[in-house]
Protein backbone atom coordinates (compact mmCIF):
# COMPACT_ATOMS: atom_id res chain seq x y z
CA UNK A 1 0.00 0.00 0.00
CA UNK A 2 1.49 3.70 -0.87
CA UNK A 3 1.85 5.81 2.06
CA UNK A 4 -0.34 8.09 0.88
CA UNK A 5 -2.82 6.16 1.04
CA UNK A 6 -2.16 5.39 4.77
CA UNK A 7 -3.67 8.92 4.81
CA UNK A 8 0.37 10.67 6.03
CA UNK A 9 0.20 14.42 5.86
CA UNK A 10 1.00 15.48 2.16
CA UNK A 11 3.56 18.83 2.06
CA UNK A 12 2.78 20.55 -0.80
CA UNK A 13 5.05 24.18 -0.93
CA UNK A 14 3.23 26.90 -3.08
CA UNK A 15 5.45 29.47 -5.08
CA UNK A 16 3.70 32.49 -6.08
CA UNK A 17 4.69 35.88 -7.84
CA UNK A 18 3.09 38.15 -4.92
CA UNK A 19 0.70 38.10 -2.15
CA UNK A 20 -1.02 41.34 -3.21
CA UNK A 21 -4.76 41.78 -3.45
CA UNK A 22 -5.48 39.96 -6.41
CA UNK A 23 -7.70 37.22 -8.16
CA UNK A 24 -4.50 34.63 -8.18
CA UNK A 25 -3.66 35.73 -4.78
CA UNK A 26 -6.99 35.52 -3.11
CA UNK A 27 -7.34 32.17 -4.36
CA UNK A 28 -4.44 30.76 -2.70
CA UNK A 29 -5.33 32.00 0.20
CA UNK A 30 -9.19 30.36 0.35
CA UNK A 31 -7.26 27.33 -0.79
CA UNK A 32 -4.83 26.88 1.94
CA UNK A 33 -7.42 28.14 4.24
CA UNK A 34 -10.23 25.45 3.72
CA UNK A 35 -7.90 22.61 2.42
CA UNK A 36 -8.13 19.93 5.12
CA UNK A 37 -5.11 20.38 7.39
CA UNK A 38 -5.09 16.64 8.76
CA UNK A 39 -4.22 15.78 5.15
CA UNK A 40 -2.47 18.25 3.72
CA UNK A 41 0.66 20.83 5.20
CA UNK A 42 1.61 24.31 3.32
CA UNK A 43 4.16 26.76 3.02
CA UNK A 44 3.90 29.22 1.21
CA UNK A 45 6.93 31.57 -0.68
CA UNK A 46 6.15 34.97 -2.43
CA UNK A 47 8.75 36.39 -4.93
CA UNK A 48 8.06 39.73 -4.38
CA UNK A 49 7.77 41.00 -0.49
CA UNK A 50 4.73 39.81 1.32
CA UNK A 51 1.53 42.31 0.66
CA UNK A 52 -1.95 41.99 2.53
CA UNK A 53 -2.74 38.15 1.70
CA UNK A 54 1.00 37.05 3.35
CA UNK A 55 -0.02 38.99 6.20
CA UNK A 56 -3.76 37.46 6.40
CA UNK A 57 -2.04 33.87 5.35
CA UNK A 58 0.46 34.34 8.66
CA UNK A 59 -2.26 35.90 11.08
CA UNK A 60 -4.35 32.44 9.86
CA UNK A 61 -0.81 30.66 11.18
CA UNK A 62 0.50 29.54 8.12
CA UNK A 63 4.15 29.64 7.22
CA UNK A 64 5.07 32.24 4.78
CA UNK A 65 8.28 33.59 3.67
CA UNK A 66 9.31 36.23 0.94
CA UNK A 67 12.76 36.29 -1.54
CA UNK A 68 12.07 39.95 -1.49
CA UNK A 69 12.79 40.57 -5.03
CA UNK A 70 12.09 44.01 -6.53
CA UNK A 71 8.90 43.75 -9.26
CA UNK A 72 10.64 43.73 -12.70
CA UNK A 73 14.25 42.70 -11.15
CA UNK A 74 15.55 39.07 -11.19
CA UNK A 75 18.42 37.71 -9.27
CA UNK A 76 20.05 34.58 -9.34
CA UNK A 77 20.56 34.05 -6.19
CA UNK A 78 16.77 33.71 -6.05
CA UNK A 79 16.88 30.20 -7.34
CA UNK A 80 19.32 29.17 -4.24
CA UNK A 81 16.89 30.30 -2.02
CA UNK A 82 14.02 28.93 -3.37
CA UNK A 83 15.69 25.39 -3.69
CA UNK A 84 17.23 25.68 -0.07
CA UNK A 85 14.23 26.43 1.53
CA UNK A 86 12.58 23.68 -0.46
CA UNK A 87 15.21 21.05 0.79
CA UNK A 88 14.62 22.07 4.50
CA UNK A 89 10.61 21.92 4.20
CA UNK A 90 10.71 18.71 1.61
CA UNK A 91 7.32 19.06 -0.08
CA UNK A 92 5.68 16.20 -2.04
CA UNK A 93 4.32 18.69 -3.87
CA UNK A 94 5.29 22.28 -5.35
CA UNK A 95 2.28 24.25 -6.46
CA UNK A 96 3.63 27.16 -8.38
CA UNK A 97 1.34 30.20 -9.35
CA UNK A 98 1.74 32.51 -12.49
CA UNK A 99 4.34 32.45 -15.25
CA UNK A 100 7.54 34.01 -13.23
CA UNK A 101 6.57 31.61 -9.94
CA UNK A 102 6.55 28.46 -12.64
CA UNK A 103 10.06 28.84 -14.38
CA UNK A 104 11.79 29.87 -11.34
CA UNK A 105 10.20 27.27 -8.87
CA UNK A 106 10.87 24.78 -11.60
CA UNK A 107 14.37 25.75 -11.95
CA UNK A 108 14.97 25.91 -8.02
CA UNK A 109 12.86 22.01 -7.82
CA UNK A 110 15.36 20.55 -9.79
CA UNK A 111 17.77 21.75 -7.62
CA UNK A 112 17.15 19.60 -4.96
CA UNK A 113 17.26 16.13 -4.38
CA UNK A 114 14.37 14.47 -3.57
CA UNK A 115 12.37 16.08 -7.15
CA UNK A 116 8.98 16.66 -5.73
CA UNK A 117 6.03 16.50 -8.38
CA UNK A 118 5.54 19.69 -9.98
CA UNK A 119 2.08 21.82 -11.03
CA UNK A 120 2.09 25.12 -12.56
CA UNK A 121 -0.75 27.35 -12.17
CA UNK A 122 -2.05 29.52 -15.19
CA UNK A 123 -4.52 32.69 -14.62
CA UNK A 124 -4.17 33.98 -18.12
CA UNK A 125 -6.71 33.54 -20.47
CA UNK A 126 -4.87 35.49 -23.69
CA UNK A 127 -1.68 36.97 -23.75
CA UNK A 128 -2.60 40.20 -25.80
CA UNK A 129 0.80 43.04 -26.22
CA UNK A 130 -1.53 45.54 -25.40
CA UNK A 131 -2.36 44.81 -22.84
CA UNK A 132 0.44 42.47 -21.01
CA UNK A 133 3.86 43.15 -20.28
CA UNK A 134 6.10 41.85 -23.17
CA UNK A 135 8.29 40.57 -20.46
CA UNK A 136 5.66 38.13 -19.02
CA UNK A 137 4.54 37.21 -22.38
CA UNK A 138 8.33 36.06 -23.31
CA UNK A 139 8.21 34.00 -19.63
CA UNK A 140 4.67 32.40 -20.62
CA UNK A 141 6.40 31.32 -24.17
CA UNK A 142 9.42 29.95 -22.48
CA UNK A 143 7.29 28.27 -20.09
CA UNK A 144 5.51 26.55 -23.48
CA UNK A 145 8.48 25.34 -24.37
CA UNK A 146 9.88 23.99 -20.82
CA UNK A 147 5.98 22.39 -20.23
CA UNK A 148 7.46 19.12 -22.11
CA UNK A 149 9.53 18.24 -19.27
CA UNK A 150 9.23 20.17 -16.36
CA UNK A 151 5.88 19.68 -14.69
CA UNK A 152 3.72 17.02 -14.17
CA UNK A 153 0.31 18.47 -14.34
CA UNK A 154 -0.77 22.46 -15.34
CA UNK A 155 -3.58 23.97 -13.69
CA UNK A 156 -5.81 26.33 -15.74
CA UNK A 157 -8.21 28.67 -13.87
CA UNK A 158 -10.26 28.86 -17.00
CA UNK A 159 -11.53 26.55 -19.93
CA UNK A 160 -10.31 29.74 -22.19
CA UNK A 161 -7.11 30.03 -20.77
CA UNK A 162 -6.23 26.09 -21.25
CA UNK A 163 -7.06 26.88 -24.95
CA UNK A 164 -5.54 29.96 -25.61
CA UNK A 165 -2.19 28.24 -23.77
CA UNK A 166 -2.34 24.79 -25.61
CA UNK A 167 -2.56 26.90 -29.08
CA UNK A 168 0.81 28.78 -27.50
CA UNK A 169 2.88 25.04 -27.35
CA UNK A 170 1.80 24.03 -23.86
CA UNK A 171 1.33 20.56 -23.68
CA UNK A 172 -2.73 19.53 -23.72
CA UNK A 173 -2.41 16.33 -21.76
CA UNK A 174 -0.69 17.98 -18.75
CA UNK A 175 -3.17 20.52 -18.91
CA UNK A 176 -6.39 20.10 -16.33
CA UNK A 177 -9.02 23.15 -15.43
CA UNK A 178 -9.51 24.20 -12.34
CA UNK A 179 -11.59 27.09 -12.02
CA UNK A 180 -11.91 29.17 -8.80
CA UNK A 181 -14.55 28.80 -6.02
CA UNK A 182 -16.28 31.27 -3.95
CA UNK A 183 -17.59 30.74 -0.36
CA UNK A 184 -21.27 31.31 -0.21
CA UNK A 185 -21.43 31.63 3.23
CA UNK A 186 -19.07 34.79 3.69
CA UNK A 187 -20.15 36.04 0.31
CA UNK A 188 -24.25 36.63 0.83
CA UNK A 189 -26.99 38.93 0.42
CA UNK A 190 -26.96 41.83 2.73
CA UNK A 191 -30.07 44.23 2.85
CA UNK A 192 -28.43 46.07 4.84
CA UNK A 193 -25.36 46.54 3.35
CA UNK A 194 -26.45 49.37 0.63
CA UNK A 195 -27.36 51.68 3.60
CA UNK A 196 -24.50 51.08 5.21
CA UNK A 197 -21.98 51.98 2.59
CA UNK A 198 -24.22 54.79 1.19
CA UNK A 199 -23.57 56.23 4.83
CA UNK A 200 -20.21 55.51 5.07
CA UNK A 201 -19.37 57.40 1.95
CA UNK A 202 -21.89 60.38 2.44
CA UNK A 203 -24.31 59.61 0.27
CA UNK A 204 -28.22 59.40 -0.22
CA UNK A 205 -29.61 56.13 0.35
CA UNK A 206 -31.04 56.49 -2.97
CA UNK A 207 -27.54 56.82 -4.13
CA UNK A 208 -27.22 53.18 -6.95
CA UNK A 209 -24.06 52.03 -6.33
CA UNK A 210 -22.33 50.57 -9.57
CA UNK A 211 -18.93 48.74 -8.44
CA UNK A 212 -15.60 48.21 -10.27
CA UNK A 213 -13.54 45.86 -7.75
CA UNK A 214 -10.44 45.49 -9.51
CA UNK A 215 -6.65 46.43 -8.85
CA UNK A 216 -5.39 48.68 -11.06
CA UNK A 217 -3.76 47.09 -13.91
CA UNK A 218 -3.83 47.58 -17.96
CA UNK A 219 -5.61 44.35 -18.16
CA UNK A 220 -8.74 45.69 -16.04
CA UNK A 221 -9.15 48.45 -18.18
CA UNK A 222 -10.16 51.17 -16.26
CA UNK A 223 -9.99 53.40 -19.11
CA UNK A 224 -12.74 51.54 -20.91
CA UNK A 225 -15.08 51.49 -17.59
CA UNK A 226 -14.81 55.28 -17.27
CA UNK A 227 -15.80 55.94 -20.14
CA UNK A 228 -18.89 53.67 -19.60
CA UNK A 229 -19.74 55.74 -16.42
CA UNK A 230 -19.43 58.75 -18.30
CA UNK A 231 -22.33 57.66 -20.60
CA UNK A 232 -23.95 56.04 -17.99
CA UNK A 233 -23.75 59.06 -15.66
CA UNK A 234 -25.27 61.17 -18.60
CA UNK A 235 -28.50 59.13 -18.14
CA UNK A 236 -28.57 58.52 -14.18
CA UNK A 237 -28.33 61.25 -12.08
CA UNK A 238 -28.46 58.91 -9.06
CA UNK A 239 -25.23 56.92 -10.48
CA UNK A 240 -22.55 56.93 -8.16
CA UNK A 241 -19.33 54.57 -9.45
CA UNK A 242 -17.45 53.00 -6.27
CA UNK A 243 -13.89 51.41 -7.31
CA UNK A 244 -12.02 49.63 -5.20
CA UNK A 245 -8.87 47.19 -5.04
CA UNK A 246 -4.91 47.57 -5.42
CA UNK A 247 -3.62 51.05 -5.86
CA UNK A 248 -7.39 52.18 -6.45
CA UNK A 249 -7.49 55.15 -4.08
CA UNK A 250 -7.22 59.00 -3.96
CA UNK A 251 -3.52 58.50 -4.20
CA UNK A 252 -3.90 57.18 -7.81
CA UNK A 253 -3.07 60.74 -9.52
CA UNK A 254 -3.34 58.95 -12.78
CA UNK A 255 -6.65 56.94 -12.18
CA UNK A 256 -7.95 59.86 -10.68
CA UNK A 257 -7.43 61.99 -14.25
CA UNK A 258 -8.71 58.89 -16.03
CA UNK A 259 -11.99 59.83 -14.18
CA UNK A 260 -12.04 63.35 -14.48
CA UNK A 261 -11.62 63.49 -18.36
CA UNK A 262 -14.83 61.96 -18.10
CA UNK A 263 -16.29 64.21 -16.49
CA UNK A 264 -17.04 62.48 -13.65
CA UNK A 265 -16.21 64.90 -10.47
CA UNK A 266 -18.47 64.04 -7.76
CA UNK A 267 -19.68 61.15 -8.83
CA UNK A 268 -16.83 58.87 -8.02
CA UNK A 269 -15.37 57.04 -5.01
CA UNK A 270 -12.00 55.29 -4.46
CA UNK A 271 -11.86 53.03 -1.65
CA UNK A 272 -8.54 51.54 -2.44
CA UNK A 273 -8.15 47.36 -1.42
CA UNK A 274 -11.34 46.53 1.34
CA UNK A 275 -11.37 43.91 3.85
CA UNK A 276 -15.24 44.26 3.74
CA UNK A 277 -15.78 42.90 0.14
CA UNK A 278 -19.07 40.83 1.01
CA UNK A 279 -20.59 43.75 2.09
CA UNK A 280 -19.42 45.96 -0.50
CA UNK A 281 -20.31 43.38 -3.16
CA UNK A 282 -23.55 43.12 -1.57
CA UNK A 283 -24.48 47.13 -1.35
CA UNK A 284 -23.37 47.34 -5.24
CA UNK A 285 -26.85 47.08 -7.63
CA UNK A 286 -24.23 46.42 -10.77
CA UNK A 287 -20.79 44.80 -10.56
CA UNK A 288 -18.55 45.19 -13.63
CA UNK A 289 -16.22 43.92 -15.08
CA UNK A 290 -14.49 45.81 -18.03
CA UNK A 291 -11.11 43.96 -18.11
CA UNK A 292 -9.37 43.51 -21.81
CA UNK A 293 -8.07 39.72 -20.27
CA UNK A 294 -9.29 37.78 -17.43
CA UNK A 295 -9.12 33.96 -16.63
CA UNK A 296 -11.79 32.84 -14.42
CA UNK A 297 -12.68 36.60 -12.53
CA UNK A 298 -13.42 35.91 -8.94
CA UNK A 299 -15.37 39.21 -8.85
CA UNK A 300 -17.79 37.94 -10.64
CA UNK A 301 -18.44 35.00 -8.69
CA UNK A 302 -18.08 36.45 -5.48
CA UNK A 303 -21.26 39.42 -6.97
CA UNK A 304 -23.49 36.39 -7.78
CA UNK A 305 -22.96 34.86 -4.40
CA UNK A 306 -24.11 38.27 -3.03
CA UNK A 307 -27.31 38.29 -5.40
CA UNK A 308 -25.81 41.26 -7.29
CA UNK A 309 -26.51 41.37 -10.95
CA UNK A 310 -23.50 41.45 -13.23
CA UNK A 311 -21.97 43.09 -16.47
CA UNK A 312 -19.14 41.82 -18.09
CA UNK A 313 -16.84 41.92 -21.20
CA UNK A 314 -16.93 38.65 -22.52
CA UNK A 315 -13.38 37.60 -22.39
CA UNK A 316 -11.89 34.64 -20.77
CA UNK A 317 -14.91 32.47 -18.81
CA UNK A 318 -16.93 35.49 -17.91
CA UNK A 319 -19.78 34.30 -19.92
CA UNK A 320 -19.56 30.72 -18.40
CA UNK A 321 -19.83 32.06 -15.23
CA UNK A 322 -22.37 34.40 -15.40
CA UNK A 323 -25.04 32.37 -17.24
CA UNK A 324 -28.22 34.35 -18.04
CA UNK A 325 -28.00 35.85 -14.32
CA UNK A 326 -26.26 38.73 -15.76
CA UNK A 327 -25.26 40.80 -19.31
CA UNK A 328 -22.11 40.08 -21.45
CA UNK A 329 -21.24 42.54 -24.01
CA UNK A 330 -17.85 42.48 -26.12
CA UNK A 331 -14.89 43.29 -25.10
CA UNK A 332 -13.14 46.76 -25.68
CA UNK A 333 -17.07 48.59 -25.93
CA UNK A 334 -17.85 51.06 -23.96
CA UNK A 335 -20.69 51.94 -24.65
CA UNK A 336 -22.17 48.60 -25.27
CA UNK A 337 -21.04 48.09 -21.64
CA UNK A 338 -22.84 51.16 -20.28
CA UNK A 339 -25.84 50.08 -22.36
CA UNK A 340 -25.70 46.94 -19.99
CA UNK A 341 -25.46 49.04 -17.24
CA UNK A 342 -28.36 50.98 -18.47
CA UNK A 343 -30.58 47.71 -18.66
CA UNK A 344 -29.64 46.40 -15.49
CA UNK A 345 -30.78 49.65 -14.09
CA UNK A 346 -34.13 49.80 -15.91
CA UNK A 347 -35.35 46.58 -14.40
CA UNK A 348 -38.27 45.67 -12.61
CA UNK A 349 -37.91 45.35 -8.93
CA UNK A 350 -39.26 42.01 -9.86
CA UNK A 351 -37.30 41.14 -12.70
CA UNK A 352 -33.88 42.76 -10.49
CA UNK A 353 -34.86 39.61 -7.92
CA UNK A 354 -35.52 36.84 -10.19
CA UNK A 355 -31.45 37.51 -11.73
CA UNK A 356 -30.63 38.15 -8.16
CA UNK A 357 -31.94 34.99 -6.86
CA UNK A 358 -30.64 32.73 -10.15
CA UNK A 359 -27.10 34.22 -9.47
CA UNK A 360 -27.28 33.34 -5.74
CA UNK A 361 -28.22 29.57 -6.96
CA UNK A 362 -25.60 29.60 -9.55
CA UNK A 363 -22.51 30.70 -7.10
CA UNK A 364 -24.11 28.14 -4.28
CA UNK A 365 -24.40 25.21 -6.96
CA UNK A 366 -21.92 25.71 -9.67
CA UNK A 367 -18.84 27.87 -8.28
CA UNK A 368 -18.34 26.50 -4.87
CA UNK A 369 -15.26 27.04 -3.15
CA UNK A 370 -15.81 23.23 -1.47
CA UNK A 371 -16.22 21.62 -5.16
CA UNK A 372 -12.70 23.76 -6.06
CA UNK A 373 -10.86 22.80 -2.54
CA UNK A 374 -11.73 18.79 -3.01
CA UNK A 375 -9.85 19.08 -6.61
CA UNK A 376 -6.66 20.63 -5.90
CA UNK A 377 -7.00 17.99 -3.02
CA UNK A 378 -7.62 15.04 -5.11
CA UNK A 379 -5.15 16.56 -7.69
CA UNK A 380 -1.74 16.91 -4.51
CA UNK A 381 -3.30 13.12 -3.44
CA UNK A 382 -2.40 11.61 -7.03
CA UNK A 383 0.54 13.64 -7.53
CA UNK A 384 2.13 12.90 -4.15
CA UNK A 385 1.57 9.45 -4.81
CA UNK A 386 3.62 8.96 -7.60
CA UNK A 387 6.09 10.04 -5.30
CA UNK A 388 7.66 6.93 -3.13
CA UNK A 389 9.50 8.90 -0.39
CA UNK A 390 7.75 10.45 2.94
Amino acid sequence: MNAFEKKRVIRVAHIITDLDVGGAEMMLFKLISHIDRSRFSSEVMSLLPLGPVGSDLMQAGLPVYSLGLARGCFKPTAILRTAGWLRRFRPHVVQTWMYHADLLGSLAVNLTNRRPALAWNIRHSNLDVRHIKRSTIAVARACAHLSRILPCRTVCCSVAGRREHISLGYVASKMTVIPNGVDATLFRPDPQAHGIVCDELGLPRSAVLIGLPAAFRPEKNHAGFAEAAARVAARRVDARFVLCGNDVSDSNHVLQAMLERQGLRGRYHLLGARKDMPRLMAAFRVVVSSSHSEGFPNILAEAMACGTVCVAADVGDSAQIIGATGVVVPPDDPSALANAILQVLAFTDDKYSQLSESARLRACEDLSLQATVARYEGLYSELAASRTYD
